[in-house]
């Protein structure tokens, strides 16, 4: 019996190295992929603010020179008002673009943008924020969430998002993002509300006093 139980301690033991050791190469392994991502807040509350700021960026790119892409969202419930572009990737100057002339379109719910680098600037590596976005959500007192979906733009220059110095294409992930909206209190709720808690109050003082 003893040795039974040795035995089944070291299988067991030697599973949870090999979880720990695959888990530590997945994780290593999924740090080196090229993503394009949304970062945005996870959930914005209209009742004390009713504009977000969210960014788009290019994670663990190799060669990056240039860049192209499309974000989506749902247009009843964020409007999109201010772009702000990062033109320093290459160093000052160094960039060719924007390409799109009016990039936001409130009426799709879209933001199509691309911007190249030129010498002397050079091919860059690491991790870059593209650009900066800020929302304005439209709706009011209708719970809602919306979700930002990024992807190529098969109309634009290119047939991919992320560019390497050669005009090749960077092999990537897309992280989409997604923003719960927390509408305003309903004051018409407030009244029920408070007669369910004054209710709920004369039920427990009852129950004390019949105890």
């Amino acid at each position: 019996m003893k040795a039974s139980l040795r035995n089944k301690n070291a299988i067991l033991l030697g599973l949870a190295l090999t979880l720990i050791l695959c888990g530590s190469v997945v994780r290593n392994a999924h740090a080196q992929t090229a993503v394009l991502l949304f970062d945005g807040p996870a959930t914005v509350d209209i009742n004390t603010q009713t504009t977000f700021e969210a960014s788009v960026i290019a994670a663990n790119v190799t060669n990056l020179f240039g860049w192209e892409f499309l974000l989506t969202w749902d247009p009843t419930v964020v409007n999109c008002t201010v772009e702000e572009l990062n033109f320093n990737i290459w160093g000052t100057g160094n960039f060719l673009g924007p390409w799109v002339v009016s990039p936001i379109d409130n009426v799709a719910g879209s933001y199509h943008q691309s911007v190249t680098g030129r010498s002397p600037g050079t091919p860059q590596t690491g991790t870059f924020w593209l650009v900066n976005l800020t929302f304005t959500v439209v709706t009011a007192t209708i719970p809602d969430e919306t979700n930002f979906t990024l992807q190529i733009w098969p109309e634009g220059y290119e047939a991919y998002c992320l560019l390497d110095g050669l005009a090749q294409e960077i092999p990537h992930q897309y992280w989409p993002g997604h923003v719960d909206i927390i509408p305003e209190f309903l004051s018409v709720l407030l009244l029920p509300i408070l007669m369910l808690a004054s209710a709920a109050a004369l039920i427990a003082r009852k129950l004390r006093m019949h105890r």
